[in-house]
């Protein structure tokens, strides 16, 4: 869980942890903006520094379905099969 936090001209920088917005609120040098989801502004100057964020996919290897065929149902024809018999006619 996380807390955000706008700056004193309510732009958002880095979210923290509750424990860090208790502290914060509890010297008075925060004050609390939404309650959902929980947002606080912080009183004073901050310095603004933002870190870069990375976003990606995470495509996991176990969720791919077998090479070759698609979810392991025999899609050749047999020559065994009345159908296929009836089909070449």
């Amino acid at each position: 869980m996380k807390a955000y936090v706008l700056n004193k001209n309510k732009e958002p920088l880095m979210p923290t942890t509750p424990a860090i917005a208790r502290i914060l609120l509890k010297e008075g040098k925060a004050k609390v903006v939404k309650k959902t989801p929980f947002t606080i502004q912080l009183l004073n100057d901050s310095t603004g520094f933002k870190q870069p964020i990375a976003g990606g996919l995470d495509i996991n290897d176990t969720q791919r379905q077998p090479s070759g065929n698609s979810g392991g149902l025999d899609t050749t024809q047999s020559t065994n099969s009345p159908l296929a018999a009836d089909s070449k006619s």
